[in-house]
């Protein structure tokens, strides 16, 4: 994490509002996950160039009556093998929306993705920054009980992420996405209180 402490320096209140906000927002709800997950990813960039990505992952999710809300705070590395090229990026996601039924139950989901990204400026400059609001779609099952599970579409990326319990209150988190030829698989642990 200190290597990425020239990105996150200026953006540590984000960081912290973004995984910590939800837990004042869902104290009633019936399934709500802490998580922490390491994941990889494959970027198609063109025909002809690819990119490896490594990075980590804390976050949290969660449902309740007609209410879904998520949100997480990523950090990795992207590397060019054939240009020999690092790029480290910080990214935060806040996400949510209205389930058509109740969540617990398994419901459609129709709300709204916020991804604000920061990646490191190679040449020592500014970082450079993005940050977008787009209308998501989705399925999900927030019960706490057997495994659950969110599945969402947004600005043409697919992504899943699944808990499936071994504990009281621990789980196992898997995840992954799909984006016109990218690919992110992660595998991580939750909490589920």
């Amino acid at each position: 994490l200190l290597k990425y402490r020239k990105i996150f320096g200026g953006n540590m209140k984000k960081f912290l509002l973004i995984v910590l906000l939800p837990f004042t927002l869902m104290v009633n709800a019936a399934a709500n996950y802490v998580y922490g997950e390491y994941w990889t990813a494959n970027l198609e960039i063109d025909d002809s160039t690819e990119a490896d990505v490594t990075g980590g992952e804390l976050g949290f999710h969660g449902g309740v009556g007609n209410m879904y809300f998520g949100s997480s705070a990523q950090w990795g590395t992207a590397e060019w093998d054939d240009y020999s090229v690092e790029l480290d990026f910080a990214a935060w996601t806040v996400e949510g929306g209205y389930a058509f039924s109740d969540i617990a139950d398994g419901a459609f989901i129709l709300g709204a993705r916020y991804v604000d990204t920061v990646i490191e400026n190679p040449l020592g400059g500014d970082n450079f920054e993005d940050s977008e609001v787009d209308p998501m779609i989705g399925y999900g099952k927030m019960s706490g009980e057997g495994v659950d599970y969110v599945m969402t579409y947004s600005d043409s990326y697919f992504q899943g992420r699944l808990m499936f319990p071994f504990g009281e209150n621990l789980t196992a988190s898997a995840s992954f996405g799909l984006d016109d030829g990218d690919t992110r698989f992660g595998v991580g642990i939750a909490f589920k209180y």
